[in-house]
């Protein structure tokens, strides 16, 4: 970031008015931009109620898509259709136009790109273009500002709603036309470079899954390795497996907010390093759970089974997940991680129960398990293992990706960075090993 524009920001930020901008309710903009009401430069529709029994699930003649807020929230392709008549005529929307939930626990997400008729429980803002370009208008919709406003503005307890009176309220700073144009493509650059990158790790992830399904089941073998693998029984792997347990959280408040790590179903991950609650050790000694040891491989055989992780500190666990300590002269920890991760389904097929699903580990101990030899169980983890390493790089960088186009809309919507100021190239340079014009410390604030 050049000299001029960091005065500019250190300016900014601690209120002082420099040449070129003025002082409003909003903040300090530029001179040349208008603060303004969303109301007064957009207008609102409200979607349609539809009985269910009108819905369709399928497509027919004379029928139109009818959008509900999964859609929108989950890019679901559960779709709904229903009849084409005078009254809905007016609620239709094509791909362009920006949609808003207006209920519920989701109320306030904005998306666009599907058209059909939107429910009740859905609205479209429709922007005045002589002051609003569509495309900026929804990057507004999707600051964080934005969102920040209507959750704190919006009523409603058990249901949440977003009131028209509430939108039309929020005041926002409006750059000229031509500006506003050059901000979403300057924005859509990142953006691009910001899917590509996504796309890539989804091919990395998938060639990771077609590869550990080629190395676990021997049908691809490495070079120096040959010779048919061993099946046996997982049992007869294992030194010890057990079930986890909870202590009693009504009975005494001494079991919790200890010192001992305590796993839960979301603190499962590759390699677990910390855990968010912990016992006291009246806690442990009062549940069924054991205390396992650097190293131990941890299984959900739970509520989420298959889940699979690797013990870098020690820890007890909860109810439903397994941990396991492996004979080290036949079976590699890491090995058995990537072999439950691939074999989920098989697992689930030892699951038990009715409501509830769970695998003992005397069915575990059933389980056919094909094991080549110590060191090719090695030399597989290694390929998987610097896979992993790959996808891990790649994660860094997309999320680095995000925190930049964070960073630069929050400049670009205040106006503390101009357009023109990120002339010659404000898009992401990564792939040339180039630094942006914006150095990424000031992007990420």
């Amino acid at each position: 970031m050049n000299k001029e524009i960091k005065e500019r920001l250190n300016h900014i930020r601690s209120g002082i008015v420099t040449p070129g901008y003025k002082k409003t309710k909003i903040g300090i903009i530029p001179e040349e931009w208008e603060m303004n009401l969303l109301g007064d430069i957009c207008s609102f529709s409200q979607g349609i109620q539809i009985d269910l029994i009108e819905q369709k699930n399928s497509y027919k003649d004379g029928y139109i898509r009818f959008l509900r807020i999964e859609n929108y929230t989950q890019d679901s392709n559960d779709f709904r259709f229903i009849k084409k008549k005078k009254n809905i005529l007016s609620k239709v929307i094509d791909i362009n136009d920006i949609v808003v939930v207006r209920y519920g626990a989701t109320a306030g997400f904005v998306g666009y790109g599907l058209d059909g008729v939107l429910a009740n429980n859905l609205f479209k803002v429709s922007p005045d273009k002589r002051y609003l370009n569509n495309t900026f208008l929804y990057i507004i919709l999707k600051n964080n500002r934005t969102f920040q406003y209507l959750q704190k503005a919006m009523f409603g307890g058990a249901m949440p709603a977003i009131s028209f009176s509430i939108i039309k309220n929020y005041k926002i700073s409006v750059p000229p036309l031509p500006e506003q144009h050059r901000i979403a493509e300057i924005l859509s650059t990142w953006d691009k470079a910001i899917e590509l990158k996504e796309k890539l790790i989804e091919q990395k992830k998938l060639q990771k899954r077609g590869l550990m399904q080629m190395l676990l089941t021997g049908k691809k073998r490495l070079p120096g390795f040959s010779g048919e693998w061993k099946e046996v029984k997982l049992g007869k792997l294992i030194e010890k497996w057990a079930d986890g347990g909870t202590p009693s959280r009504k009975t005494n408040n001494n079991y919790f907010n200890g010192d001992i790590n305590w796993i839960v179903i979301n603190d499962i991950k590759h390699y677990i390093s910390e855990t968010k609650e912990k016992l006291t050790l009246a806690g442990l000694k009062n549940c069924s759970s054991e205390l396992w040891s650097i190293g131990s491989v941890i299984l959900s055989t739970g509520a989420t089974i298959g889940l699979c992780g690797i013990l870098i500190i020690k820890s007890a666990t909860k109810q439903g997940i397994t941990g396991i300590i492996v004979k080290k002269e036949m079976l590699n920890n890491e090995y058995l991680r990537y072999w439950f991760v691939s074999n989920k389904k098989l697992l689930l097929r030892f699951a038990q129960g009715s409501s509830f699903k769970e695998i003992r580990t005397y069915n575990l101990a059933k389980i056919l398990f094909s094991k080549p030899i110590l060191r090719e169980q090695k030399v597989i983890v290694s390929l998987l293992s610097k896979a992993d390493q790959d996808i891990e790089i790649l994660e860094k960088e997309l999320e680095q990706l995000k925190e930049q186009k964070r960073g630069l809309m929050q400049l670009l919507l205040t106006g503390i960075v101009r357009v023109n100021d990120l002339i010659p190239d404000p898009s992401p340079n990564e792939e040339k090993g180039e630094k942006s014009f914006l150095d990424r410390k000031d992007l990420g604030r």
